[in-house]
């Protein structure tokens, strides 16, 4: 629910609308009935006079001024002491407007811009200078300012136009200011002696289509090319070139009415099925093989690579189909894509196992090592995986390298711990964090109950 709106009375106002405020007392010394000071009274600091302070936040400092005015005579201000250039008085103006400030009052500023005259005056535009009418040839004077656009001495004189000669017929006739270029005094007269007025321009061309020589206006010569609608837009038609017959609505650049008119330029290739010669556009020069469906779609006979059986094969597969199903495909996969007869046949586990006790030698040997037995290590860190913390039999123990020695780790006391053979292979060549990083939430507990 919304608040009672309060009344003018409660809000402190008369009938008029406006706050009873003291005069005698300056805003900022009024006291605010509502939210009454807890501050007790303090002195002014520059007239010495008892005052109430204000209630203000608790991060701002207590008032020291019981009014405005007290506060800027305390207070230094950057202004500036300036003479005034009319009545030679001295007034104080902020330091931002010193430099465009000359006057110290309006009064001084309009009586100085009365007494300027002719050039020294801001509104000077210049002398009157004399112009000639354009239409009554009277002279007339005007400002410079007013040249460009004043032409005519009056407003009669603007609306009576100029008087011109026609350069046809020798008519004297009027037009406004603004054609004063004018040459002929009607459209007939342009154009009846405009043609004469230049006798070199051709005044005959020959159509582009039949050739026969028409007339053209001078300003259209450039731009005509045929001499009439018939020439300019023939009818759809055209004639073979090989046969002679009649084409009707015929395509861009069509010059023949269909393929057997076309010369040949195709060439004899022969048939890679039954050797006959057959002719091939340039443009399947490289695709087309046989001279026909049926030479194309006739199987030929290939023995099977597993079982030797004869099969039919399409020409296209010929030297990529190999087997007649895919059980003499799975196998043949499993008889010569596996053991000793694959083509990637490494020696098997045991050779496996012979290059990485190699390479873990050769580890070693890198290392900074130390001669100590499985037992040692046995004694020295207990029965217990220190992975997963899981009781271990003398079968389940294996050796680890807390840093891996593919990582740089010695093969040292410090650096053996036991282990459980499946933590040993999970962890691989990883450090203990990234190995504990990529486990289950409850890997560690399951192990421990298992």
């Amino acid at each position: 629910m919304l608040p009672r709106r309060a009344t003018g009375r409660e809000r402190g106002r008369t009938d008029s609308g406006l706050k009873k405020i003291d005069p005698t007392m300056d805003s900022l010394s009024q006291p605010i009935t509502a939210h009454p000071s807890p501050l007790t009274a303090a002195n002014c600091e520059q007239c010495g006079k008892p005052f109430k302070p204000q209630p203000r936040g608790k991060t701002r400092a207590p008032a020291r001024f019981c009014s405005r005015a007290c506060y800027y005579a305390a207070t230094p201000r950057s202004r500036e002491i300036k003479t005034c250039l009319k009545c030679q008085g001295e007034f104080e103006v902020k330091q931002s407007h010193a430099e465009r400030r000359r006057y110290c009052s309006y009064a001084c500023m309009g009586a100085a811009y009365k007494e300027q005259t002719g050039a020294a005056n801001h509104n000077f535009r210049g002398r009157k200078q004399e112009y000639t009418c354009a239409a009554c040839g009277e002279v007339f004077q005007s400002y410079p300012s007013r040249s460009k656009n004043l032409r005519f001495c009056s407003r009669e004189c603007r609306g009576a136009g100029i008087t011109l000669t026609c350069q046809g017929c020798g008519v004297i006739y009027r037009k406004p200011p603004s054609r004063s270029g004018s040459r002929y005094c009607s459209q007939t007269c342009k154009h009846k002696f405009a043609r004469t007025s230049a006798p070199s321009t051709p005044r005959t061309k020959a159509c582009a289509r039949c050739g026969k020589c028409f007339h053209v206006p001078p300003s259209e010569f450039a731009k005509t090319k045929f001499c009439s609608h018939a020439c300019a837009y023939p009818p759809r038609t055209i004639n073979c070139e090989t046969c002679g017959k009649l084409i009707n609505r015929p395509r861009l650049a069509q010059r023949y009415c269909n393929r057997a008119c076309v010369p040949i330029r195709s060439f004899e290739r022969p048939c890679d099925r039954c050797g006959e010669s057959f002719l091939v556009e340039p443009s399947q020069a490289n695709t087309a093989r046989f001279c026909s469906r049926d030479c194309q779609n006739q199987r030929i006979l290939k023995d099977c690579a597993f079982c030797g059986a004869i099969m039919e094969v399409v020409p296209t597969r010929a030297d990529v189909q190999r087997f007649c199903d895919l059980k003499c495909y799975a196998k043949w996969q499993s008889v010569y894509k596996v053991g000793e007869n694959s083509p990637s046949w490494t020696g098997g586990k045991r050779a496996a196992w012979a290059r990485s006790r190699v390479r873990r030698g050769a580890a070693i040997k890198a290392t900074i090592t130390e001669n100590i037995s499985r037992t040692h290590v046995i004694l020295t860190y207990g029965h217990h995986c220190y992975i997963c913390n899981r009781a271990l039999t003398r079968r389940e123990i294996s050796i680890d390298h807390v840093i891996p020695l593919s990582r740089g780790g010695s093969h040292t006391l410090d650096n053996l711990r036991v282990c459980c053979k499946s933590c040993n292979s999970r962890k691989y060549n990883r450090l203990l964090s990234e190995f504990v990083s990529l486990l289950p939430l409850d890997y560690f507990a399951r192990r421990v109950t298992s």
